[in-house]
């Protein structure tokens, strides 16, 4: 994580109906500006949702909040 890149991490998992379920990971090296950009599209989806299965909706709130996650502590990271 050095020089303002941030790595996408491989470990995680999804809760899907409160049950644990494992899933594929890749991990992805990007400066800060390619996350807020991501953000900032993960909410423009997010906000102009046009329908559609309700579990797509709900994964894209929590990809917009991750990259949320990863800009705040960024800027704890660099007060």
């Amino acid at each position: 994580m050095d020089n303002g890149t941030y790595l996408v991490s491989k470990i995680g998992y999804k809760i899907p109906n409160n049950q644990m379920e494992e899933e594929e990971y890749y991990q992805v090296e990007l400066p800060i500006e390619a996350v807020r950009i991501i953000h900032k599209g993960l909410s423009q989806a997010v906000e102009k949702w046009s329908g559609g299965p309700a579990e797509e909706q709900e994964d894209l709130i929590a990809m917009r909040d991750h990259f949320y996650r990863i800009m705040l502590e960024h800027r704890f990271s660099n007060m």
